[in-house]
């Protein structure tokens, strides 16, 4: 049974034995840890992090802002051996991403409410 806490990267949130498992040695630092050098533009590296900069939950983030093709939020996807993936973005990118997808989802609401109020009328 452990003694206290499990230890948690830093920048991901991912346990320390899980990263050092996953990700090749070129991804860690000295220490076991994620090493950002890769990804110097990028301020975010975990999932809530990120979702939080968007407006979004992490659910939502990760089940239809991630996977929808026109997304335009910029991320960077770091993929382990036995199934991590870490996501890295900056700040600014996710704010500006979540605003556009939001918007861009908005104009669709609307065009369809249009759409189908004609599709009434006529």
């Amino acid at each position: 049974m452990p003694k206290g806490p499990m230890k948690r990267d830093p920048l991901t949130g991912v346990s320390l034995g899980r990263i050092g498992r996953d990700l090749p040695e070129e991804d860690l630092t000295l220490e076991g840890m994620f090493d950002r050098i890769k990804l110097p533009d990028c301020d975010l590296f975990c999932v809530r992090s990120i979702a939080a900069a968007t407006g979004y939950s992490p659910q939502y983030l990760m089940k239809t802002v991630v996977t929808d093709p026109s997304s335009p939020l910029h991320l960077h996807k770091i993929r382990g051996e036995n199934g991590l993936t870490i996501f890295a973005t900056s700040t600014q990118s996710a704010q500006v991403g979540g605003v556009v997808f939001r918007n861009k989802k908005a104009a669709v609401s609307r065009l369809n409410l249009i759409k189908n109020f004609t599709d009434i009328g006529g």
